[in-house]
């Protein structure tokens, strides 16, 4: 009986030890490796524009190496699926938006992991450059003054075969239309500055070109035209430089005058007329021996700020330095003030209106060996300098300036820092104190080419126009590209090519 107890005691224990290394065995099969998600992963915003951007991403790592894919969620709108690559574009944005969204990235098991982003477009502005022909032949003509009409449309022109070409362009740069117009009796002797200036009217536009001021409608017709030599006599020659209207609707019109025999005692000229083309007065002005006038301003009182050089003639009959020539004349004609100043020979281009009722005033001066040193100087309504920069002899030979909508001034021009006389187009943006902010430069090969004027746009930006010669070493091809070329530009000074 003993027996008997020990040996249920011993076959009950032995039941009890299997059972329990089953029960371990179980439980060691039961035991599955869990399938984790793709680990997190960095996302980069990156060529925001007005109306786009571009996303990329690192690859989110899968610690089970199972394939990975990505869905793209744009403000909580799925806008890719599956994605492999590690990069999307997104297009159709709206402009100065605030944009958030998320990336997932799934293996193939169905887990997730999420990375957020978040962007702001940027505002429009439209950029672009256009070329055009001077004339049907192809030919070369000279560049020189841009306005915008009253339906924002541009106003280009210049000289073409020894006639006044204007083009009418819209804001977009389509060609509206090209007109030329002839004269019989042109002058020789070009103008100091630019050949042709022309500036918006009320019902088309004006230019001047020689001794003749001539009036269009909006479709380029002429409609008005006065010759200058029936005010100051046949016997000179009078080369017209430059036209305003004032506050009153009444037009100013400037230039000079010399004895066509003679050639000497160079005197300024200017006209006024009323809004029905009335000379209400003409006068001459002079300070030293030679006097030109290049522009003019109209100050906050409907005064005039004119802006030339003089010179004088010694005993020798040989001629001192040119200096910077700055006068005022109230409505009538009559000085106000003025002076002359500047270094060596100094070479007006242009004064304007600033949004603070000063004035900014453009030139350039040589000095020894004729290296040209270009100044910009900002003056108050009695003619004191209130800051003035000059740019290095390799920065900018300047030709053009304007005041941008924020108050900054934006001078353009030329480097021709290059070999065997080509030349780039080159720009430069100063702050409203005259600190040099950004300086850009468009370069073509072999070619010669310069910011010839340019205005300011409502968007911020500006417009410039340039020459464009392609040289061609073939003395008769007449340079075959020539070209004019229209640049807009946002206010950051980009281009689109």
């Amino acid at each position: 009986m003993q027996y008997i107890k020990i040996f249920l005691f011993f076959s009950i224990g032995f039941l009890f030890s299997c059972t329990n290394e089953d029960d371990k065995l179980d439980i060691k099969d039961d035991v599955t490796k869990v399938n984790q998600a793709p680990k997190n992963f960095e996302i980069t915003i990156k060529d925001v524009s007005h109306s786009s951007a571009k996303i990329i991403w690192n690859a989110a790592i899968d610690p089970d190496n199972d394939p990975v894919k990505y869905d793209i969620y744009l403000e909580n709108v799925k806008i890719f699926s599956d994605l492999i690559d590690l990069e999307a574009n997104f297009q159709n944005l709206e402009e100065l938006k605030n944009y958030s969204g998320y990336i997932i990235a799934k293996d193939s098991h169905g887990n997730e992991t999420r990375e957020y982003f978040k962007f702001i477009t940027f505002k429009y502005y439209l950029k672009f450059m256009k070329d055009y022909d001077y004339g049907p032949n192809k030919y070369h003509g000279e560049l020189s003054s841009i306005t915008l009409t009253e339906d924002n449309h541009y106003l280009v022109s210049g000289i073409f075969s020894r006639s006044v070409f204007v083009f009418k362009i819209n804001a977009e740069g389509d060609l509206i239309w090209n007109k030329y117009y002839t004269f019989s009796d042109p002058d020789f002797y070009q103008t100091l500055n630019k050949p042709v200036e022309i500036i918006n009217s009320n019902n088309g536009s004006i230019f001047t070109y020689q001794h003749y001021v001539v009036q269009l409608d909006k479709n380029g017709n002429k409609i008005w035209q006065k010759d200058f030599r029936e005010i100051y006599g046949y016997d000179q020659y009078i080369l017209l430089e430059s036209l305003k209207y004032d506050q009153q609707n009444n037009l100013v019109v400037v230039g000079n005058h010399m004895h066509s025999e003679f050639m000497d005692d160079i005197k300024g000229v200017a006209v006024k007329f009323s809004p029905n083309k009335n000379i209400l007065w003409h006068k001459s002005y002079e300070l030293d021996y030679y006097n030109n006038i290049l522009d003019l301003a109209f100050d906050k009182n409907n005064n005039m700020i004119m802006f030339g050089d003089t010179r004088l003639e010694d005993q020798n009959g040989t001629y001192s330095n040119a200096k910077f020539w700055l006068f005022k004349i109230d409505m009538n004609g009559n000085k106000i003030f003025e002076k002359k100043f500047g270094d060596g020979y100094c070479f007006p281009i242009k004064i304007i209106n600033t949004k603070d009722e000063n004035f900014i005033i453009q030139g350039h001066w040589m000095g020894a060996y004729d290296k040209r040193f270009d100044i910009i100087k900002k003056i108050d309504q009695s003619g004191n300098f209130i800051w003035e920069h000059s740019f290095l002899s390799d920065e900018i030979a300047q030709f053009s300036v304007t005041e941008l909508s924020n108050s900054d001034i934006l001078v353009t021009g030329k480097d021709n820092n290059r070999s065997m006389g080509f030349s780039d187009i080159r720009y430069i943006n100063l702050s409203p104190e005259g600190k040099k902010l950004w300086q850009k430069t468009i370069a073509f090969d072999y070619s010669y080419t310069a910011g010839v004027d340019v205005l300011a746009t409502d968007d911020g930006g500006f417009t410039m126009i340039s020459d464009f010669v392609k040289i061609d070493y073939n003395y008769y091809s007449m340079y075959p590209n020539a070209k004019i070329l229209l640049l807009k530009s946002d206010p950051y000074g980009n281009i689109t090519m």
